[in-house]
């Protein structure tokens, strides 16, 4: 398969792991909602999740969001991040998997080993509001996450100098049903400008 190619194998939710995650997810929501564990459309096998859940630090505490889709320089919504005024920290990666979605992307936690899925970094101003202003854009409602396509977590991702960092990052949940292509090389740009030149 050519590099940032979309693979024909639709994406399918993984067996729930409800039970396991209640004990382990903490920190949804910001701006005084927090939600603290998945709802039933957000599903995954541990293994999935394992390395996903929030670190030491208070989900409060997060001032930076990762984006690997229309957020990042240069495409539609990108002028929303620049409008809040945050501040590009540079290039990192999460352990995921990256699907086509026909008009922008969706990431899910990686359900094996090797799978990464790279974007931008982006430090928020104001947390609290800028998150606010973001989750209306995601028509994500933290009070009521089961209407969501998006969920907004806490997540690890990989700095480009190999550091760990915690950040937010908005995860497509299983509401997204139907055929769904994996973007092989994980990135969406780079799977964009091909595109372009097919």
């Amino acid at each position: 398969m050519p590099p940032c190619a979309a693979s024909s194998k639709p994406w399918k939710p993984k067996p729930n792991a409800r039970a396991w995650l209640a004990n382990k997810i903490a920190g949804f929501g910001g701006g005084g909602s927090v939600h603290h564990a998945l709802t039933p459309e957000f599903t995954g096998t541990d293994e999935e999740f394992r390395g996903m859940i929030p670190g030491p630090s208070p989900a409060a505490e997060c001032h930076s969001l990762f984006v690997y889709g229309t957020f990042r320089h240069g495409f539609e919504r990108h002028h929303h991040l620049a409008r809040l005024g945050a501040k590009l920290q540079g290039e990192a990666r999460v352990a995921a998997e990256l699907y086509d979605l026909g008009r922008y992307p969706g990431a899910r936690p990686a359900s094996g080993r090797g799978k990464w899925v790279r974007g931008e970094v982006f430090e928020l101003r104001q947390p609290a509001h800028d998150l606010r202003v973001l989750d209306q854009v995601e028509d994500f409602v933290p009070a009521a996450p089961a209407r969501s396509e998006f969920i907004r977590a806490v997540a690890e991702m990989v700095l480009a100098n190999g550091t760990r960092q915690t950040t937010w990052i908005y995860w497509l949940t299983a509401k997204a049903r139907g055929s769904r292509r994996r973007i092989a090389c994980g990135d969406y740009a780079k799977w964009r400008a091909r595109q372009a030149v097919i």
